[in-house]
Order: structure tokens, then sequence, then C-alpha cells
């Protein structure tokens, strides 16, 4: 049972450098993801921001006169 445990023991501290460096490597993807969602998510934002007409960000500039009274 010993022998058993050595080896194991042996194995895990043979492979815990490798598996700490996939796990860091892992986290910096999953972070660079999370950089590039984000961006991608701003610039869809700006560009249909971009793309809105005029009329719908400020509304009031095309009520007719006869419309304002009626809302007044």
């Amino acid at each position: 049972m010993s022998a058993l445990r050595q080896g194991c023991y042996s194995l895990v501290q043979h492979l815990l450098p490798k598996l700490r460096t996939e796990y860091q490597l892992a986290e910096f993807r999953l972070i660079h993801l999370y950089v590039l969602n984000y961006c991608l998510v701003l610039l869809l934002a700006v560009r249909d921001f971009l793309a809105t007409p005029i009329s719908i960000l400020a509304p009031t500039a095309n009520i007719t006169p006869r419309v304002r009274r009626n809302l007044a």
C-alpha cells in the first residue's frame, strides 16, 4: 500500500506544475474571451446608436402643431 501511495504522490508531484500551468492558461483564455466579448458588445451598441435615425432619438422634433395641442 505504501508503494501505491508513493507512486500516486510521485505522479501528482510530476503533474501538478503542468496542471497549474494549464489552469492559468485556461483562466487567461477565459479573461481574454470576456474582454473580447465586452468590446464586441460595446462596438455593436455604438454601431446601433450611430445607425439610429435622429427622429427616434428626439421624437419631439417631428411633432406637428396639431399633435402638440392634443398632447397638452
